[in-house]
């Protein structure tokens, strides 16, 4: 049962009767005012005007006395109010859209006086008054109502945004939009969930059923194989075993019964009579090599011997003749030097006795102190004659006047 919102009750109260002469006091009685809750409100309409009770008012107060109607009003906050519409499908059904908003009473003597005591009512004519809403169901069947949904949803949002509900004394906002499944539609999807669900079940009990006749199948030929696959090992141990050796087929046939203990033994004794000769022989063999190949070594070693022999001396005789080589070449380039350096100071001496001869002839002797001597024997001595410094050249006669003055005049040309 929905509680009006946000006047909860409504009364008329009686007039009180007057005082009388020692009568008792003028009141009203419990019975005659509303009682509520701690969220709830009284508002007493007096002459015209509205008093709000906030639990200060006795019952013999004069406003309270003198009130002819009182109402109960519910001032909590952000109390949920929820309207729901019907909006008309395609498939001539119907949609249920709840709206839910949520309200705050902020003057509770406007409320009463604007004489709006449903609230609900209130919001779903508002929301009636936006004709979209029922004109949206029409492109939308039953089935598709998950398509509905975000239509209804966004269209209501958008229609509260743009129009908000304005109440006098009442605030109010949107919370929620919600588009409400139909019984059909959830009978039927109900319906085919339980036949999705034995489905499954049908499905699981016939897959389970050829898993298990797969996984006995599959057992049974895992057996064969594994049968087929010892015989394999067996074969392949005895083809093994007989490729090891006679000594092996031997004992796997005794083994399995094929040869008695004494033709066993008779067969060991004669083939180890048989390796016992063909030891002796590979050791004759053997010794044979060896001498053989003693022999071969020792030629070898002398052949390798000689041939150093003659490879040392042919080394020795390659030296010697490179050492006679390299001292006669040595020797070739000491005369060259040797001869180099007589020639040089051969033109030496030579420059210096054309300088000696030119400096006689011009004079230049008289005036110079030169150590003619050294420089003679030096030449003597470096050309290998025997000579002393009396063989030097005489010195020339002593100018006349005249001709000094000439070669005075001479050496002036010179000069110029």
């Amino acid at each position: 049962m929905n509680v009006p919102y946000p006047v909860v009750e409504q009364r008329t109260l009686t007039p009180v009767a007057p005082r009388r002469l020692f009568g008792p006091k003028r009141t009203r009685t419990l019975e005659e005012i509303p009682t509520g809750s701690a969220n709830h409100r009284l508002v007493y309409r007096i002459s015209g005007e509205y008093v709000l009770d906030n639990a200060a008012l006795p019952l013999d107060s004069p406003d309270v006395i003198a009130a002819s109607h009182v109402s109960l009003v519910d001032v909590a906050q952000n109390v949920e109010v929820v309207v729901e519409l019907e909006i008309p499908s395609k498939d001539a059904g119907m949609f249920t859209l709840r709206v839910t908003f949520v309200c705050s009473v902020n003057d509770a003597a406007a409320v009463v006086r604007e004489g709006s005591p449903d609230l609900r009512s209130a919001l779903r004519g508002y929301l009636k008054g936006h004709h979209r809403l029922f004109e949206l169901g029409l492109d939308f069947s039953l089935a598709e109502i998950n398509q509905a949904r975000l239509k209804l949803n966004a269209q209501v949002k958008a229609f509260t945004t743009i129009y908000p509900p304005v109440f006098v004394g009442v605030g109010a906002n949107l919370a929620s939009v919600e588009l409400l499944t139909p019984e059909e539609v959830s009978a039927l999807h109900k319906s085919l969930r339980e036949q999705e669900n034995q489905h499954t079940l049908q499905n699981d009990e016939t897959k389970y059923k050829h898993f298990d006749e797969v996984r006995s199948q599959r057992h049974t030929l895992g057996l064969d194989a594994n049968q087929r696959d010892f015989e394999r090992y067996q074969y392949e141990k005895e083809r093994e075993t007989l490729e090891t050796g006679p000594e092996s087929a031997l004992i796997f046939a005794l083994s399995r019964g094929d040869i008695s203990a004494k033709d066993f033994a008779d067969e060991v004794l004669r083939r180890d009579q048989e390796q016992l000769e063909a030891s002796r022989a590979e050791s004759r063999e053997k010794r044979e090599w060896d001498r053989e190949d003693s022999r071969e070594r020792r030629a070898w070693e002398q052949e390798a011997t000689r041939n150093k022999w003659e490879v040392e001396r042919e080394d020795q005789r390659e030296s010697r003749r490179l050492h006679t080589q390299r001292m006669e070449l040595k020797r070739e380039d000491e005369r060259r030097l040797e001869e180099w350096a007589r020639e040089d100071k051969n033109r030496q001496l030579e420059a210096e006795v054309t300088l000696i001869k030119d400096l006689v002839q011009r004079g230049a002797l008289d005036t110079a102190n030169l150590k003619l001597e050294g420089v003679v024997n030096k030449y003597l001595r470096d050309n290998g004659a025997d000579r002393s410094v009396g063989e030097l050249p005489s010195k020339p006669e002593q100018p006349t006047d005249e001709d000094r003055v000439d070669d005075v005049e001479v050496r002036e040309e010179d000069a110029d």
